[in-house]
C-alpha cells in the first residue's frame, strides 16, 4: 500500500515538474557586429518612427 502512495507521489511531482520546465521563459541571444546593430536600428526607427 506504502509503495503504490509513494509511486504516486513521484508521478506526480514528475508531471509537475516537466510542466514547469515546458512553460520556462526561453531567451535568445543574436550575434552580430555594431555596425550590423546599428544598421538594423535604424531600419526599425525609420520604418515605425521609434526606436
Amino acid at each position: 500500500m506504502k509503495l503504490k502512495a509513494v509511486a504516486a507521489v513521484l508521478t506526480l511531482f514528475l508531471l509537475v515538474s516537466a510542466a514547469a520546465i515546458a512553460h520556462a521563459p526561453k531567451t535568445a541571444t543574436f550575434e552580430g557586429t555594431i555596425d550590423e546593430v546599428f544598421d538594423a536600428a535604424v531600419k526599425v526607427a525609420q520604418a515605425d518612427w521609434s526606436v
